[in-house]
């Protein structure tokens, strides 16, 4: 493992997934210098590589050195504490020797120990208001978040910003309290964050789905519930990981019937903005379709009647809100690709 890493960073530290990381949280915030730190989180210390002169903050190699840990853990599954410091003192030229000093001479068994017994996932969702600071927010981590699976999937739509905008107009709509809007908020924008683990041939394909890739495709419902069950936060998990359930029990992936009214909201929001959207395999649907479509889903008892009366009373407003979110985010979603290409042919 200790020669195939090291023969991975050769060369050119920045890789296609820096940039990618670096483009996104420039645009999602531009006052912050964390975008600099994932572009470099593969450089070496011993290398002195930069690219668009853009600036290396030393900080970056921090990550690399948390990065590197964690890539040992997957290829060493039976690896000890002594194991991973052993490792990391053959590669040692890779870090900064103050930071990796002074790791390894404080916290190191522990942080280590954390990572191979994967404690570390309750810790880290214990401690998570560390990163609540006034240069990045929870609220900012998850935009960040749902702008990664828009890019997976398809970014010109927006889907995960806009099911969250409508899921969000609805909620007020019902005057729910300010603690069931924040849950929503939060659900309705990582309700397809389970597609990260879809191939991208499935995500991605031009035209409707085959029978055995719509049963792949529904597995990002059980990845959302997988990956948002280290939150420990029920009520978000729920609202994110239930939105293809039905009440009338035909939904998936559990089959449940009995969901809350935040739950019915995103479900209702996930189709209205599918049905709204144009995709590469049709049109975005004519008013009158989208209203025929979801009140012959309530009509069956799969939707919910009273959150659909509210999409048809508001239909205009909310179609109008969801165009405004593309022509807000349009521009600069054009400019990012431009940069992404940029730097992307400096490597």
């Amino acid at each position: 493992m200790c020669d195939s890493l090291d023969k991975y960073e050769k060369g050119n530290a920045v890789k296609e997934h820096c940039i990618l990381g670096y483009i996104l949280f420039k645009f999602l915030l531009p006052k912050s210098d964390i975008c600099k730190f994932i572009l470099y989180h593969h450089n070496t210390y011993d290398v002195d590589y930069i690219i668009n002169d853009i600036e290396n903050p030393l900080e970056s190699n921090i990550i690399k050195l948390a990065d590197d840990i964690s890539i040992y853990n997957i290829f060493n599954r039976q690896a000890s504490v002594n194991d991973v410091i052993d490792f990391l003192n053959e590669i040692s030229y890779m870090y900064n020797p103050n930071y990796l000093n002074r790791f390894l001479d404080t916290n190191a068994k522990m942080a280590i120990e954390n990572v191979l017994n994967e404690s570390y996932k309750e810790n880290f969702w214990k401690e998570v208001d560390l990163l609540n600071y006034k240069v990045i927010t929870i609220e900012d981590i998850i935009l960040c978040l749902a702008f990664i699976i828009d890019c997976k999937c398809d970014i010109t739509n927006f889907h995960s910003l806009s099911v969250s905008n409508t899921s969000c107009m609805l909620g007020k709509y019902f005057n729910l309290s300010e603690n069931e809007y924040y849950n929503l908020k939060i659900g309705s924008l990582l309700h397809d964050i389970g597609k990260i683990a879809i191939p991208n041939e499935i995500l991605k394909k031009e035209g409707p789905l085959t029978k055995a890739e719509f049963e792949i495709m529904k597995q990002h419902a059980v990845y959302t519930y997988e990956i948002l069950s280290n939150l420990k936060h029920e009520h978000i998990l729920n609202i994110a990981s239930n939105h293809h359930e039905k009440l009338n029990g035909k939904g998936y992936p559990r089959g449940l019937s009995d969901l809350t009214l935040s739950e019915k909201i995103v479900a209702v929001a996930d189709i209205f903005v599918a049905l709204i959207q144009k995709r590469s395999y049709k049109d975005g649907f004519s008013k009158d379709k989208v209203i025929e479509i979801l009140s012959n889903c309530a009509n069956k008892g799969e939707i919910d009647g009273e959150v659909v009366k509210k999409v048809i009373e508001n239909y205009d407003y909310l179609e109008k809100m969801n165009n405004q979110l593309y022509s807000l985010y349009n521009d600069e979603i054009t400019l990012l690709y431009n940069e992404y290409n940029n730097l992307l042919s400096k490597l």
